[in-house]
């Protein structure tokens, strides 16, 4: 999508960073502000924009239901309960000669339930 005109910005960059500018995550404010200039020159983009937000709107109308109680007490007794322990040892050992260099690693892992 492009309005065929040239811009700083490119209307695929714009576009696969849509969603981060409109939810705010973008941290960069010069890239937050090339976006925004981007949107405000770009019809094509601006109508992008404006159909995330129709789509939000539209979801967030329509996804309302809760979880049954009982259902979030489970989850939430599970989870109190599970508890995993990680750990690894990495052993590195190295040989070397003037023309030979013998490199030997070890990773072991071990995941328990508690």
């Amino acid at each position: 999508m492009s309005c065929g005109n040239p811009h700083q910005t490119p209307c695929t960059d714009v576009l696969h960073a849509l969603v981060l500018f409109i939810d705010g995550e973008i941290e960069d404010q010069q890239v937050s502000h090339a976006i925004e200039f981007h949107l405000s020159e770009c019809p094509p983009c601006a109508d992008e924009q404006l159909a995330e937000h129709r789509f939000r709107k539209l979801l967030s109308r329509s996804c309302t239901e809760t979880a049954p109680q009982e259902l979030r007490q489970r989850i939430a007794s599970d989870l109190a309960v599970q508890s995993i322990s990680w750990s690894q040892t990495i052993t590195y050992t190295e040989i070397s000669t003037d023309t030979f260099i013998q490199t030997h690693v070890e990773i072991h892992e071990s995941y328990e339930q508690e």
